[in-house]
């Protein structure tokens, strides 16, 4: 989910170049997925130095730890690739079924993914990939009919955070829909939320995540345009509301490795997406980083955003 901000200073930056009536200058670098070039298809970008550079026909890009290499997947046929930051592959990697967004572990040894394997005949399974041996471990399965939505790893690698859902099935929902912590050396998989979140982020000392739901602390319902966005702190499960939000945003909300900025994909309406950064501690300042360009849908959608900071 998104919100809506009344911080009128905002950083634009298209294809070309930026221009703001603050300056602002992304530390490190950050890729995402567009449909900005001029055919219209998605593609990958790269946002550094102030400037946009297409870096090929791939989709779902994340940064590794040191900021080298992109996981991604191709256009065309979704394997799944390793590529350097200029976008020039080395390495594909086969896993069957449909591979959801990958997401890199701490030390850049593998990477996990979904794996959407036919929703009516196998659930999601997460699955960890070593990227060397190409060699695939099932984390956790769910059933046939609910989802596997959202991941990410803790910053010390111990442990996994992601949501699910049972579908349409309103009993089924009832019992599976929640947020999850899995622990990656023994598989333990333990629930902490027990209602629909949209994404999770863990904060740096690996003791705490923030969340946005649909449903508050107290149960009552949050309807599709207005959520909460939560902190837990996983040890307690203590939990207490940050802000208020007003409407949504699938792409997920991601927290920069320093935990400073929520950053995200924002909806603009007519078509269009961009990127948007907001301060931890006053998440209703927003920074435009990218500016939608129009194309023949309206305006072009800038999503999946993922940031390196820098060592």
């Amino acid at each position: 989910m998104s919100y809506r901000f009344a911080w009128v200073i905002a950083l634009a930056v298209c294809m070309t170049g930026c221009a703001s009536s603050e300056e602002f200058s992304l530390p490190g670098k950050m890729v995402f997925q567009s449909d900005r070039k001029e055919d219209h298809q998605f593609g990958t970008f790269m946002l550094q130095d102030k400037q946009i550079t297409y870096l090929g026909d791939l989709i779902s890009p994340a940064l590794s730890p040191d900021g080298n290499k992109i996981a991604a997947y191709t256009l065309d046929t979704r394997e799944l690739v390793i590529s350097d930051n200029k976008g020039a592959i080395q390495k594909k990697i086969s896993i069957g079924g449909k591979p959801g967004r990958p997401l890199w572990t701490p030390d850049g040894q593998s990477i996990v993914v979904v794996n959407y394997r036919g929703y009516d005949e196998l659930g999601p399974a997460l699955v960890m990939i070593d990227i060397a041996t190409a060699q695939i471990r099932t984390l956790h399965e769910v059933q046939a009919g609910c989802s596997l939505t959202y991941h990410t790893i803790s910053p010390d690698g111990r442990r996994i955070l992601f949501t699910s859902s049972g579908g349409s099935d309103p009993k089924r929902r009832q019992v599976v829909d929640g947020l999850y912590l899995l622990d990656i050396e023994s598989l333990h998989v333990e629930k902490i939320y027990p209602y629909l979140a949209v994404s999770g982020m863990w904060l740096p000392d690996s003791k705490h995540i923030v969340f946005d739901a649909y449903l508050g602390v107290d149960g009552r319902p949050i309807t599709d345009l207005h959520g909460a966005l939560l902190i837990m702190n996983i040890e307690t499960k203590q939990i207490r509301k940050l802000h208020d939000m007003d409407f949504p945003a699938w792409d997920g909300i991601k927290l920069s490795k320093d935990g400073k900025y929520f950053y995200l994909a924002k909806n603009i309406g007519h078509g269009g997406s961009i990127i948007v950064l907001m301060p931890y501690d006053d998440p209703r300042r927003e920074i435009h980083v990218t500016r939608s360009v129009p194309n023949w849908l309206g305006y072009s959608n800038d999503t999946k955003p993922d940031w390196w900071q820098g060592e």
